[in-house]
């Protein structure tokens, strides 16, 4: 969960700024919490897309064998399973490409 404390320490170091720093002139400090403010309801955003594809993911049987490899997430294993046929796969082997 790298990327959720490299969130929480961005977002406390730009308060610090903002309440330390940025102080003394206003006009810059409004700017930044409106920055912050908008930076807060992306990551919000972000979380509700990816809890969606999430769901998705597990909903489609391809997907979800996809996943089983490592290193694939919902993202990859939809991508691959909306283009991919599924005979596609399952003839793999007899070309040689499976193995």
């Amino acid at each position: 969960m790298a990327g959720v404390a490299a969130r929480v320490s961005a977002a406390s170091h730009a308060e610090e700024i903002v309440s330390g720093e940025l102080a003394a002139a206003p006009e810059i400090r409004a700017i930044v919490e409106a920055m912050m403010g908008a930076r807060r309801s992306i990551i919000e955003r972000i979380k509700v897309l990816e809890a969606r594809v999430r769901a998705a993911a597990k909903q489609n049987a391809m997907a979800r064998l996809f996943m089983t490899a490592p290193g694939v997430g919902a993202v990859i294993a939809l991508s691959v399973a909306s283009t991919s046929p599924p005979r596609m796969m399952i003839d793999a082997h007899r070309t040689g490409h499976g193995q």
